[in-house]
């Protein structure tokens, strides 16, 4: 063999011992593909006393840990609704980097992970643990035809495709714990609903420990559930939104009260305006040393917007209770 033809020879052999060195390098990850996003959380979740959370646009949700209770702040601390704020928290427990972005600060704003404090598009979680912050944001989600998200670590210029959907909001109303009042009919010894028209139901217990119309009824009942249904209106109730500070009216459309085997008391007033049904609630003990329930001091000082479903079943009215008068 020529010497010319063994230099290309040798130089073929360079190329594609050159070629394969870049095929593996390709598929090579880059350090961290696979990791935890935020492996350091894991350990901390239970430190965590603060969740800040920042919108695009100025919204902004503050949850913070008072004793044992987690409170949403810009809502005069109501009680933040665990399952939301648990599920964020495996989200980001859970997120594992899958594909390497871009780390150009100026191309955040095409994955949505710029920071909305900098009049981004993102939404930004800041955890606040031990007198430490993290801080995620968090991007465009079911990205790539999956359950995945853009998210980049604020003070990080690397952004990350993750392997979950992290959808949460800013809007302090979805933080929310919406339960209201549980008071299921099993544990009332009255209720009455008085309607300003001078309509009245009145349900007491009867000898048999059932539900009684008081007077009894001229007609037959609608169905044999139909006072337990009545009774149970305040069982699981949930509001649909709330406002701080207003009062009912002074002639409510409606009132209730239901009276409990211990011998506590709910009132309620129940109205409508512009298509809202709207509740307020007071509680008053069997006697004045009564231990108030802790719901009630929170209670009192809003109304809150309810289902018209449950509002309607809440102001049943007397004829609503009973068959018709042509029924067999």
């Amino acid at each position: 063999m020529s010497r010319r033809a063994m230099l290309l020879l040798a130089a073929a052999g360079l190329v594609l011992l050159a070629l394969v060195a870049l095929e593996r390098i390709s598929r090579t990850p880059p350090p961290g593909v696979g990791d935890l996003l935020l492996p350091s959380l894991r350990g901390q979740v239970e430190q965590i006393s603060v969740i800040a959370v920042f919108g695009a646009g100025g919204e902004t949700t503050t949850l913070e840990l008072r004793g044992s209770d987690w409170v949403v702040a810009e809502h005069d601390d109501w009680p933040a609704d665990l399952d939301t704020l648990s599920a964020l928290m495996r989200t980001l427990v859970a997120a594992r980097r899958v594909e390497a972005m871009t780390s150009n600060p100026e191309r955040h704003a095409r994955l949505r992970v710029d920071h909305p404090r900098e009049d981004g598009a993102g939404t930004a979680v800041e955890l606040s643990h031990n007198g430490d912050v993290t801080t995620v944001i968090i991007g465009e989600t079911q990205v790539q035809g999956g359950d995945y998200s853009y998210m980049r670590i604020a003070g990080e210029d690397r952004a990350w495709l993750v392997d979950v959907a992290a959808t949460v909001s800013a809007n302090s109303d979805t933080w929310l714990d919406r339960r209201l009042l549980d008071l299921p009919e099993t544990g009332l010894s009255a209720v009455t609903i008085s309607h300003a028209d001078g309509d009245e139901v009145r349900l007491l217990r009867d000898e048999d420990d059932e539900w009684a119309l008081d007077p009894p009824p001229e007609r037959a009942l609608l169905h044999d559930r139909i006072l337990a249904s009545t009774a149970g209106g305040l069982s699981g109730l949930r509001f649909e939104r709330m406002a701080t500070g207003p009062d009912a009216p002074e002639a409510p459309w409606h009132k209730l009260e239901a009276t409990t085997r211990d011998g506590d008391h709910w009132r309620l007033a129940l109205w409508r305006d512009d298509g809202t049904h709207w509740l307020h609630a007071r509680w008053s003990g069997a006697d004045q040393d009564a231990e108030p329930p802790g719901s009630a001091a929170r209670i009192e000082t809003r109304a809150f917007a309810i289902a018209e479903h449950r509002y309607r079943q809440l102001t049943r009215r007397r004829d609503d209770l009973l068959a018709s008068p042509d029924s067999d």
